[in-house]
């Protein structure tokens, strides 16, 4: 049984109009009705990035010698990191 190239073409774009929708209902609301266990998740999320940043941070502090844009670099992908952790964590509440 073969598959539709058509029919499969509309089912990705009705899935990723449903992925945007839900991730613009991310971005306008203030607050999330989360089950505790994805507080919990969340706030883990949060405390183990800021740990690694922290880390980082006083290994730059102590070699003296470092490229200041890749250590910028690597705090801009922490905050992805987490922003994609959380994301994942909320979009099944949506």
């Amino acid at each position: 049984m073969s598959t539709n190239p058509q029919t499969t073409t509309q089912t990705r774009e009705v899935d990723a109009a449903t992925a945007v929708t839900k991730r613009i209902i991310l971005l306008g609301r203030g607050t999330i009705g989360l089950p505790q266990a994805t507080q919990a998740a969340l706030e883990e999320v949060n405390s183990a990035i800021v740990d690694c940043a922290r880390r980082i941070e006083a290994a730059m502090k102590t070699a003296k010698d470092h490229d200041r844009g890749r250590l910028i670099h690597t705090i801009d992908l922490l905050r992805e990191a987490k922003d994609s952790a959380t994301v994942a964590l909320q979009l099944p509440h949506i």
